[in-house]
């Protein structure tokens, strides 16, 4: 329903009108809606139950290693808040508590290190 809003509507006008038949596609009707890009961001996080926190012990040198190592424990769960630490090379824990820094900054560590990577095969 988001990605509706701002989706860009292309019209390509060198194409010529092709004839189709309209009962062969699922028609759902969009309503007119005065939602705003802060509404939908402040909505992301309404299904997050933060009385419940799932713990990522991050190494700076392996986020990717512990993003997956973390991600994949039975316990996990998207509705969980994140409480990020980071360690260091030896898994001594970094000085300081998860007050809103850590968290930005694992899943910025983990998108760089997604768009560095050159394919799919080097995720697992």
């Amino acid at each position: 329903k988001y990605t509706d809003l701002y989706s860009p509507n292309v019209e390509q006008e060198d194409e010529e009108p092709v004839a189709v038949n309209v009962k062969n596609f699922q028609h759902t009707a969009m309503e007119e809606t005065d939602i705003t890009l802060p509404d939908i961001i402040a909505n992301l996080s309404l299904p997050i139950d933060h009385k419940r926190v799932r713990r990522f012990s991050i190494s700076r040198a392996h986020v990717w290693d512990g993003a997956v190592r973390g991600f994949k424990r039975a316990t996990y769960s998207e509705t969980c808040d994140m409480l990020v630490r980071f360690t260091d090379d030896t898994g001594v824990l970094e000085e300081g508590t998860d007050t809103g820094g850590p968290r930005p900054e694992f899943l910025t560590l983990l998108m760089k290190h997604l768009k560095d990577q050159k394919g799919i095969d080097s995720w697992s």
